[in-house]
């Protein structure tokens, strides 16, 4: 079975979810670098986006959204090792 680069990029759990607008998304990164965070609308749109630096391995970062609407969302996060798109459910 061959790998996809979305295999490629590690672990990712996001958590609470469903979540109000603040939530911690936990990544094993394979490879040091720039990250990029976008939520995206169910028709594909970036509602907002976040870029920070990280190392190898296991790392947390805290999401929190300012004006939370509800509904679903997919969060892509994009890096040196490729990508991974995760759904997360937002409730107030």
């Amino acid at each position: 079975m061959s790998k996809t680069k979305d295999e490629d990029f590690g672990e990712v759990n996001i958590y609470p979810n469903p979540s109000s607008g603040s939530f911690y998304i936990e990544i094993d990164n394979r490879d040091q670098g720039v990250l990029q965070f976008m939520l995206l609308d169910m028709l594909g749109r970036v509602v907002g986006t976040n870029v920070s630096d990280h190392g190898q391995g296991l790392n947390s970062k805290k999401i929190e959204i300012l004006h939370p609407v509800e509904g679903s969302y997919f969060l892509k996060i994009v890096g040196p090792s490729g990508n991974k798109t995760k759904k997360i459910i937002i409730q107030k």
